[in-house]
């Protein structure tokens, strides 16, 4: 039922890159047949690379892809579909990581989207300093980022300090 307006506000809008959660299986496919101009890449959270996903939708005549990883939020972030548990709901959480290359700039820029879990705070902090952790590991040089999601927390969460320390800290680096 939303593919209609989600075209008509990437139509109108014309974004270079987009950030998308929550996207089904079905969605995925859907989306990947109609946002022609668009390379769409990222999986489902699950362990099957299914459910919902964390897509990054990218204008391939302006942008080329450079490297792509999906990691889920856990205590070990290359088991698909794994989770942290504690507080967290049963809900798999992950992120898509692509570093991009404009064509008509020499630096590449890293893109990230997530989509945090929408019961526990501990999950959620968690979350937030896993991706920190990995954006100063792979971005020794500082290249430019971009991170979009879905966080689930208002803005007066602790993690969201959390995240502006760690950030601060991770620029430094």
């Amino acid at each position: 039922n939303r593919i209609g307006r989600i075209m008509e506000v990437i139509n109108a809008e014309n974004p270079d890159i987009i950030g998308f959660q929550e996207v089904t299986d079905y969605m995925r496919g859907v989306m990947r047949e109609n946002l022609k101009g668009y390379t769409v890449v990222g999986c489902g959270r699950n362990s099957e690379l299914k459910d919902e996903a964390m897509l990054i939708a990218f204008k391939h005549d302006d942008c080329e892809l450079v490297s792509l990883d999906n990691v889920w939020l856990s205590a070990t972030p290359k088991i698909f579909g794994s989770r942290y548990g504690g507080d967290q709901s049963g809900c798999p959480r992950m992120y898509t990581i692509a570093r991009l290359k404009h064509k008509n700039v020499d630096t590449c820029f890293n893109f990230i989207n997530t989509h945090l879990d929408h019961k526990g705070t501990q999950a959620q902090k968690n979350g937030l300093k896993l991706i920190v952790d990995r954006i100063a590991e792979i971005n020794p040089d500082g290249l430019p980022m971009i991170l979009t999601g879905d966080f689930n927390i208002e803005p007066k969460n602790p993690a969201l300090k959390d995240l502006d320390a760690r950030m601060q800290s991770a620029r430094k680096i």
